[in-house]
């Protein structure tokens, strides 16, 4: 006999309250978003600084999170929406 599935946990429904809140429109000048990215050590020194000095002036409430992800993850961290986006030298995907 088939066994029911048990319901979403709770990081489950997380998820999708977060990825549907990113659907909501977003106004710079408001936003309390917290945007997650990942770059290198040089990423951070080369692109950091002009980058959060631009979200002060056009996006003040917004916050970086910035986190160093292997390479051959970024893709994934991508996609489970774990990143926001990503900087560096990083493959292309074939898909």
């Amino acid at each position: 006999m088939p066994r029911p599935l048990p319901d979403p946990t709770p990081p489950s429904r997380a998820s999708i309250r977060e990825a549907l809140r990113h659907t909501e429109h977003f106004d710079p000048g408001t936003s309390e978003r917290v945007f997650r990215l990942s770059m290198t050590d040089i990423g951070e020194q080369v692109f950091l600084p002009p980058l959060c000095e631009r979200l002060q002036r056009v996006a003040p409430q917004t916050q970086l999170e910035v986190r160093q992800v292997l390479v051959a993850q970024v893709e994934e961290a991508l996609r489970l929406g774990q990143l926001d986006f990503a900087i560096g030298n990083l493959p292309v995907s074939g898909r």
